[in-house]
């Protein structure tokens, strides 16, 4: 069990952004970057690359998708780009129409986490990154970690912690992306199944509206093995 932690590039006010790779006894290798503490690559022992990343620096720093990135303060989209906490409304960056997605503008994704803590014996890395209310206008100054630990029983463990000095909001995910059959395999031509019989309903905005639908019969219906790229096809928009 290894980790590496090397220079991957520099960003335009100077800051270096470092490469992470993580290897288990079984030779697999998850590597990340400190931009947006993103995960960047899953590597089989036999070289098969599981995950959609980056190279370079420049494709991160304009990056529309959240290719791997760290979102938050809270992923996903808030309405009309505010919310109501302790009887105190708060206006955010309203990034995506009229709705504010996966924290506005100045989110997670946007910053250069620091490495904390790097853990050989127990092949972890941990990073870190401090967002204050000027910056993104939730209240409090939130301090956020997300810990990536390849065990040697390949998993992967994103454990996510925060301390804030005001009552907030803090929901953050990883926004990975995964093809189960290497890069460049059509992903559509792979078959998935769920154990899900119901869906959420989404307005024309994509914010969730809270009710369940039926899944059977839909483009959402994966509940025997179906090709991901029939059901894409199914689809009567571009929202999922």
């Amino acid at each position: 069990m290894t980790v590496s932690v090397t220079d991957f590039g520099n960003t335009p006010a100077g800051e270096t952004i470092k490469h992470v790779v993580i290897t288990n006894a079984n030779g697999h290798q998850l590597g990340l970057v400190s931009w947006g503490a993103s995960w960047q690559s899953f590597k089989t022992a036999a070289g098969v690359d599981l995950v959609l990343g980056f190279n370079d620096v420049a494709s991160y720093l304009d990056n529309d998708y959240y290719l791997g990135n760290i979102v938050g303060r809270v992923g996903g989209r808030l309405g009309q780009a505010k919310f109501d906490l302790n009887g105190t409304t708060y206006h955010l960056d309203a990034n995506e129409g009229a709705n504010t997605l996966h924290g506005g503008e100045k989110n997670f994704s946007h910053k250069n986490w620091e490495i904390a803590t790097v853990d050989e014996a127990n092949n972890s890395v941990t990073f870190a990154t401090t967002m204050t209310e000027a910056e993104d206008h939730f209240p409090g100054t939130l301090k956020t970690t997300v810990a990536y630990t390849l065990t040697d029983d390949d998993e992967v463990k994103l454990d996510f912690g925060a301390t804030s000095d005001a009552d907030t909001l803090y929901n953050p995910t990883s926004h990975v992306y995964f093809n189960m059959a290497g890069l460049g395999a059509d992903a559509r031509e792979l078959e998935l199944q769920l154990n899900a019989s119901r869906h959420l309903e989404f307005r024309p905005d994509q914010l969730p509206t809270g009710k369940l639908l039926e899944a059977a019969g839909t483009a959402f219906d994966f509940q025997t093995k179906t090709k991901i790229g029939d059901n894409i096809a199914k689809l009567e928009t571009d929202a999922f």
